[in-house]
């Protein structure tokens, strides 16, 4: 199993999240992650100025993703949270830029308790969502349990 299926649950995938504003995003999903159990209450404000220190927005050829994380001390068990956005209003700046903005089709929140698997996992998101065919069968996917069979959840 990858480490996405290893991290990914039912309860953290939102299909139509159609929230607008970055802060209104970290704000209403903190409370989703905090009501888990999964995240310190810490966690909001460091992944915010984590994600000003090291922008996460990636602009890949079939689509655009975000993937905010921030340091293990906040998480207190490992997750993913899948959101796939509605419009694409969330503005988040490019990945090893300053200034480019990229706004995200789907925002990848991680909870990452073993810091060596943080570059495989994003090695893992990147050439998942590089595929143009996954791409494709995420965007039409209908249901969680679908999200969940095309990132081989178990």
């Amino acid at each position: 199993m990858s480490i996405i299926g290893e991290l990914m649950q039912e309860e953290l995938i939102d299909l139509s999240c159609g929230i607008t504003s970055k802060r209104k995003f970290f704000k209403t999903k903190v409370e989703v992650l905090k009501g888990l159990k999964l995240v310190e209450e810490t966690y909001l404000k460091s992944v915010i100025e984590r994600e000003k220190e090291y922008p996460t927005g990636l602009k890949l050829a079939n689509v655009s993703v975000a993937i905010p994380h921030t340091s293990i001390n906040h998480i207190k068990k490992p997750f993913i949270y899948f959101n796939r956005l509605m419009n694409k209003k969330i503005e988040f700046i490019q990945m090893g830029t300053d200034d480019v903005i990229v706004k995200p089709d789907y925002i990848l929140m991680l909870g990452i308790k073993e810091p060596r698997e943080q570059v495989n996992l994003l090695a893992e998101i990147i050439n998942l969502f590089n595929q143009k065919e996954f791409v494709t069968s995420i965007r039409n996917a209908k249901s969680k349990k679908e999200i969940m069979e095309l990132f081989d959840v178990k």
